[in-house]
C-alpha cells in the first residue's frame, strides 16, 4: 500500500502544479474576457470563479474515471 500512497502523493503534487500552472497562465486573460463580456466587476469576478470551478470539476471528474 505504501507505493500505492506514493502515486497518490505525487499525481496530487502534479495536479497542484498543473492548476498552478493554469492560474498563473490565464487568469488575467479569463477575468479580463468576463469583465469585457459583463462589464461589471462583481458579475466578471462570478464569471472567473465559475470558470475555475469548472475546470477544477472536470480534472477531478476524469481523475476519478482513470482510478
Amino acid at each position: 500500500m505504501k507505493g500505492g500512497r506514493s502515486v497518490a502523493n505525487e499525481s496530487l503534487r502534479m495536479d497542484d502544479y498543473i492548476i498552478n500552472e493554469v492560474l498563473c497562465n490565464y487568469s488575467n486573460m479569463v477575468y479580463r474576457l468576463a469583465l469585457s463580456q459583463t462589464k461589471n466587476k462583481a458579475d466578471a469576478d462570478d464569471v472567473f470563479q465559475e470558470v475555475f470551478i469548472r475546470y477544477m470539476m472536470h480534472r477531478w471528474f476524469n481523475w476519478l474515471e482513470q482510478g
